[in-house]
């Protein structure tokens, strides 16, 4: 069986301004132990974790980027943090980059 991946996505573009924005985290196999300390973010804070109630691929959590902070913000999920059903860890994924402004 193949390791389960995970895609990050936004439904803005541009800047993340202070109030901080909603990611999707789109798994490609169910997991019953994908957590909120498996993201790693930097140049930010993940906080309201959840899995969506109909989709069990799906969950949301809330980005918010550090107080004054500038540059590049990095939002992902290492190797090896998370399994599927079978015990195949998770592949590694930083697709989210994005520029927090205030």
């Amino acid at each position: 069986t193949a390791a389960p991946t995970v895609a990050v996505s936004r439904s803005g573009t541009g800047t993340v301004l202070a109030a901080g924005e909603t990611l999707v985290f789109t798994l490609s196999e169910a997991s019953s132990n994908f957590v909120i300390t498996d993201i790693d973010a930097t140049g930010g804070t993940m906080s309201a974790f959840a899995q969506d109630s109909t989709n069990p691929l799906l969950y949301t959590a809330l980005f918010t980027p550090d107080a004054n902070g500038v540059g590049v913000a990095t939002v992902g999920v290492a190797s090896g943090k998370f399994t599927d059903a079978a015990g195949n860890n998770n592949q590694d994924t930083y697709l989210y980059r994005q520029s927090p402004q205030r």
